[in-house]
């Protein structure tokens, strides 16, 4: 299927999700040094010690029909990672794109500049930076990619949210994937229209990977049988 466009992110829970992560924002403020700098040791430790987003879930579960926010595989029972659509520890670039190996599990040869050590860690704690993933778009492809149209000359800071454009699409954002990612009658997923934000969400999430090539052609196959059937079916009513 397409990479689903859900609108805002879900309501539900929000509320009581945001004044328990006060104090942890709050904190995280604490770690900025007199001068105006982020302490990235400090506030990297406080965020590995207090990984509270588990308690959205079930909401964005829901919001999201429990499907991958990127790919749309399918996650049952307690499969699916809480993505930080914008990384709080680090931010990378991508040196090789790598491929999965035959078992469809593992991958090769994916290499990443790990460029800057420090990520949009202000919004560890924000309900508008999640979505839900599968552990393979999240933790094997994305990782701590997350490209833009600038040329990133630093580490992100508090407010770069506001005025940068990303190239990676967000499920619950403004952009219709429909407008950037198409299927082609094999199934196959590309670029809509050469769509930059289109190329770079399939080469950020793995998109294209073999297990994904492998599950959407069967399907298209299945499609086009049901299809000829009904042509069939069709005629000889005709008739």
């Amino acid at each position: 299927g397409q990479m689903m466009l859900l609108g805002g992110r879900p309501s539900n829970g929000q509320r009581a999700f945001e004044r328990t992560v006060t104090p942890h924002k709050n904190a995280l403020n604490d770690l900025v040094k007199p001068d105006g700098s982020p302490d990235y040791q400090k506030i990297k430790s406080y965020i590995k010690a207090n990984q509270i987003w588990g308690k959205t879930k079930k909401y964005f579960m829901k919001a999201q029909h429990r499907k991958c926010g990127y790919c749309e595989v399918k996650m049952t029972g307690s499969v699916g990672d809480i993505e930080h659509y914008r990384p709080k520890n680090a931010v990378w670039g991508l040196r090789a794109r790598g491929r999965e190996l035959e078992d469809l599990v593992n991958m090769r040869g994916r290499k990443y500049n790990e460029t800057y050590q420090s990520g949009y860690w202000w919004l560890a704690y924000s309900w508008g930076n999640y979505l839900v993933s599968c552990s393979n778009c999240n933790q094997k492809w994305k990782n701590a990619l997350f490209p833009i149209i600038a040329r990133r000359r630093r580490a992100p800071k508090r407010g770069d949210e506001l005025i940068e454009t990303p190239l990676l699409l967000d499920p619950f954002g403004n952009h219709n994937p429909a407008e950037h990612l198409r299927f082609n009658d094999l199934g196959q997923i590309e670029a809509f229209d050469n769509s930059r934000l289109g190329k770079k969400t399939i080469e950020t999430c793995g998109l294209d990977r073999e297990s994904l090539r492998n599950s959407r052609v069967e399907k298209a196959k299945r499609a086009h049988r049901l299809i000829q059937r009904f042509l069939t079916a069709t005629k000889e009513t005709l008739n």
